[in-house]
């Protein structure tokens, strides 16, 4: 499988302005990578795409990331 992007890699999600890291890289039901970014910030956030923790989680596909 050839993946745009690798653990750890560090990535901007496009439109949401958040910086973190890849944490996790996962296949879909519908066969598409989808990568699990940490944030940089830690703390909870208002959006309904995090999983808030420590530091908010979101599963993003490969065409809403940028590396940065």
């Amino acid at each position: 499988i050839d993946m745009a992007f690798a653990l750890f890699d560090k990535v901007r999600i496009d439109g949401k302005g958040v910086n973190g890291s890849i944490v996790d890289i996962y296949t879909d039901d519908d066969g598409k990578q989808v990568y699990t970014v940490q944030s940089d910030k830690r703390g909870y956030v208002n959006d309904p795409e995090a999983y808030n923790g420590d530091y908010p989680l979101y599963d993003c596909t490969e065409d809403r990331l940028t590396k940065i």
